[in-house]
């Protein structure tokens, strides 16, 4: 459900900022994805994870998006050269990375339940 709601999110938002703000591709979807990323982390702790929000864990999250971050706009930016959609770019390059995402956040973020 949060990947879901992230698709959607990221899909609308690169709608508004593309095609009625006037905003770059680009620059659209590091914005998106830095919009985003704190709502997934919320709904990660609560409905996914369902932990307490922590130091430890906000920390390794910051840590986890910083490197998410730049693997999902490379991706982005690599499918785009290949003159792809904007919008087909966005969510391939999400939704590939999905598994690595889950894993990570499993295995180095949300280590330990309450």
């Amino acid at each position: 459900m949060v990947s879901v709601f992230g698709y959607l999110f990221v899909a609308g938002s690169m709608l508004f900022l593309v095609e009625l703000m006037l905003l770059g591709e680009k620059p659209s979807y590091a914005v998106t994805l830095a919009t985003v990323y704190p709502i997934s982390y919320l709904m990660n702790v609560h409905f996914v994870f369902h932990t307490k929000d922590t130091r430890r864990i906000r920390w390794g999250y910051i840590g986890y998006l910083a490197a998410n971050y730049a693997l999902t706009n490379a991706l982005f930016w690599t499918l785009s050269s290949f003159n792809i959609h904007y919008l087909i770019s966005s969510i391939l390059a999400m939704a590939i990375l999905v598994p690595a995402r889950f894993l990570a956040q499993s295995f180095l973020v949300f280590t330990h339940k309450p």
